[in-house]
């Protein structure tokens, strides 16, 4: 059979030269936050860790092309210049049988914006203060630095001011789980939006 618009020997149809110059494949308008104090992203309105190992998914997900083409492997190389990522894809894929290669330049834009726990903490906004009563002295393994705002050491042990209440009870939950006596008590705050609002204090002592 013969490619009816190039007159080229080919199975069915167009061949995959004409079919791809009416058919390209391309690559969505992405354009991502990201958090110059933490090196976070943001990607389907989540907040993420490690752009590099993300690059293939948001490739993948991204790609336009016919439904008649089946994408079988992506390599790509990626250079970060100033607000964008420059990309080289080499994608191997298949239209109706037969696998071919194609090449696709693209780029990805970059928007300084600080995450919300960045943010708050930077503000010193906080939800809840963690009063650690114990002879352990929490470390970052303990206490995520990207949730505290502030550390006071005071009598007995340190209050860490955190800026997410539902961390700060995951991490008192950790705390309960390894034996250690956890309680929690309210405190309001003042009124949002015509709501109360609360802080909690969250104690966590030795057994």
């Amino acid at each position: 059979m013969l490619c009816p618009k190039c007159g080229k020997e080919t199975s069915r149809g167009l061949c995959i030269d004409c079919f791809l110059e009416d058919n390209q494949i391309g690559l969505r308008s992405i354009k991502l936050k990201t958090c110059p104090s933490c090196n976070r992203f943001m990607y389907r309105s989540k907040w993420n860790e490690n752009l590099d190992r993300f690059l293939e998914r948001i490739i993948r997900e991204n790609l336009v092309h016919h439904p008649d083409i089946k994408i079988r492997a992506i390599e790509f190389e990626s250079e970060e210049k100033r607000n964008r990522i420059e990309i080289d894809i080499n994608l191997t894929a298949e239209y109706r049988g037969e696998k071919f290669e194609t090449m696709l330049n693209s780029s990805i834009k970059l928007e300084k914006r600080q995450c919300r726990d960045c943010s708050r903490r930077s503000s010193g906004y906080y939800e809840a203060i963690l009063q650690f009563r114990i002879k352990e002295i929490p470390t970052e393994k303990d206490v995520d630095p990207r949730y505290v705002s502030k550390v006071e050491k005071v009598k007995g042990g340190f209050d860490f001011y955190i800026t997410s209440l539902r961390y700060a009870r995951q991490t008192a939950a950790h705390y309960s789980g390894r034996g250690y006596k956890t309680g929690e008590s309210p405190k309001q705050a003042g009124v949002r939006k015509g709501r109360r609002f609360y802080r909690f204090s969250i104690s966590i002592k030795e057994p």
